[in-house]
């Protein structure tokens, strides 16, 4: 299926509402666990929660994207056992890079032997009118220390509930 493309609209937005016609629930910009995620999407059917980070330049898929602190460990000290414990940030049950289709081709081998990622493309028409997501690369769906289903599903809904208003807040009084 085919979208509607305008420069004044991110590809994000684009992608959201794909995800709205596939019938999950989906906001960009959403923080859960340690991290912001570019797109978080409910499945609601399976109550499963599926992250989609987008990338543009090698650069950012290859150095940028490993430097965020969800790949980091982090310790804590734990008074009980007077040790330092380890702690590995949640993860959703599924995980895809969202790239172009010009990125795709020059990283693909690199995108394809990554384990437990998913990888859909972007691309435009003939027209350059619409743009088409292709999914690439299938990713298993994991159930081990994965994001809370319900504390995820209010912190969708309070970003979707949030963003509402500063859009009707944007309209009456104009930007800030």
């Amino acid at each position: 299926m085919s979208y509607p493309y305008k420069k004044e609209i991110r590809v994000e937005e684009i992608f959201i509402w794909h995800l709205k016609l596939k019938g999950q629930i989906s906001v960009d910009e959403c923080a859960v666990g340690w991290c912001i995620s570019d797109v978080l999407s409910l499945n609601m059917k399976l109550k499963q929660v599926y992250e989609y980070e987008f990338k543009r330049t090698s650069h950012d898929l290859k150095v940028l994207e490993l430097k965020k602190d969800k790949y980091r460990e982090r310790k804590q000290y734990n008074w009980r056992t007077k040790k330092y414990d380890i702690l590995t940030s949640k993860q959703p049950n599924r995980f895809y890079f969202v790239v172009p289709e010009d990125l795709f081709e020059k990283e693909k081998d690199y995108l394809l032997s990554l384990e437990g990622v998913g990888v859909i493309i972007w691309h435009f028409n003939f027209s350059k009118t619409h743009i088409e997501f292709t999914s690439m690369k299938r990713v298993r769906t994991i159930f081990d220390n994965t994001f809370d289903f319900d504390k995820t599903e209010k912190r969708i809904r309070d970003r979707i509930y949030n963003k509402h208003f500063y859009d009707i807040e944007k309209k009456l009084y104009g930007s800030h």
